[in-house]
């Protein structure tokens, strides 16, 4: 996405969520007339146990809303497939964009809500972006994230949330 220089200025806003986790909510006020415009080739790791991957995402380029989950490995040394976790994250995150107007999406309250649907066992990181009008709103839990670059230069750049070495903050049931 190419964005006129002059045209462009960083906002970070951090607070507590209403949901009790310390995730910060961001946005990037740009370019009013601003599309967002997103891609994805997914090859995941091959392990017969688990084909599809640990990971999952989705792009909804009608609401302007993109969001990646990352699934925690570790579950299958419990016999859990991690990537059950996030598969079904990701399409209770698809149901609650749905009955959303264009601009409507809000990504604290669509995360919420697939978290409070998601039944599988498992856990997960988890990044929200969306693009309303000429602002960018997100949502981050754990170590998925998102840079903000401007002409080659990182101007924002999502915080890494953890609770010790290695293990980042998660979603999960």
């Amino acid at each position: 996405m190419i964005i006129p220089k002059k045209r462009r200025r960083l906002v970070k806003l951090s607070e507590i969520s209403p949901y009790g986790c310390s995730a910060p909510k961001s946005f990037i006020s740009i370019e009013p007339s601003l599309k967002m415009i997103a891609g994805s080739y997914y090859i995941p790791k091959y392990d017969e146990s688990k084909p599809l991957g640990e990971d999952s995402h989705f792009i909804c380029a009608e609401k302007q809303t993109f969001r990646v989950a990352d699934g925690v490995g570790g579950w299958a040394k419990k016999g859990i497939n991690p990537g059950e976790y996030v598969r079904e994250l990701m399409e209770n995150a698809v149901f609650a964009i749905e009955d959303k107007p264009e601009g409507g999406v809000n990504p604290m309250a669509v995360l919420n809500e697939a978290f409070l649907n998601t039944e599988a066992q498992g856990s997960s990181t988890a990044c929200i972006l969306t693009l309303k009008g000429d602002v960018l709103h997100a949502v981050n839990i754990g170590d998925s994230g998102f840079t903000v670059i401007q002409g080659w230069k990182i101007v924002y750049k999502s915080p890494v949330q953890h609770r010790r070495f290695n293990c980042p903050l998660q979603l999960g049931n």
